[in-house]
Parts: structure tokens; sequence; C-alpha cells
């Protein structure tokens, strides 16, 4: 998503990825009020952007048309891996 190696077929991806951090953040800190708040808004709006993004033919084809990806994304179910296209430290 950003970068000149951004690609249309991560996007949900990384937006899954994301969630996947927000999830560990939660596991990591359930009694601290503020985290956990914070946490729980952030995989709410990355959930209403996936869900707006796979209401999206061009984002399903992208991702099914990608030679890394093929059907295998859907067939196994959401991969948390961190997105190639991103240097992330947590």
């Amino acid at each position: 998503m950003e970068g000149s190696n951004a690609s249309l077929h991560s996007v949900l991806e990384d937006l899954d990825f994301l969630a996947t951090i927000y999830n560990g953040i939660l596991t990591q800190y359930p009694r601290t009020a503020h985290i956990a708040r914070a946490a729980q808004e952030g995989i709410t709006m990355l959930r209403k952007y996936r869900n707006l993004n796979r209401q999206s033919t061009v984002y399903l084809a992208a991702i099914a048309l990608d030679p890394k990806n093929k059907f295998d994304y859907f067939r196994t179910g959401i991969q948390h891996t961190p997105p190639t296209t991103h240097h992330t430290t947590f």
C-alpha cells in the first residue's frame, strides 16, 4: 500500500495481516483498557474496509490472477503472513 511495490492484489492480504497484529495486541494486553480499546477500534476499521474491498470483484480477481496466490488464498482461508511490500517492526 506504500511505495512502488504496492499492488492491488496485496490490499486484502495486508488488511488481514494488520488484523492479526491487532488481535495479538488484544491477547497480549487484555487488561489495559486504552490499548485494548485502540486495538479493537483498529480491528473494526480494518473489518469495514476489508468487507468493502471484498464486495468489489476487482480485488478478488487481482488475488486470483496473482501467480503467487491464484485461488489458494480462498481455498486455505486467510493467511496471516507479513506483507512482502513493507518492512514492519512490532
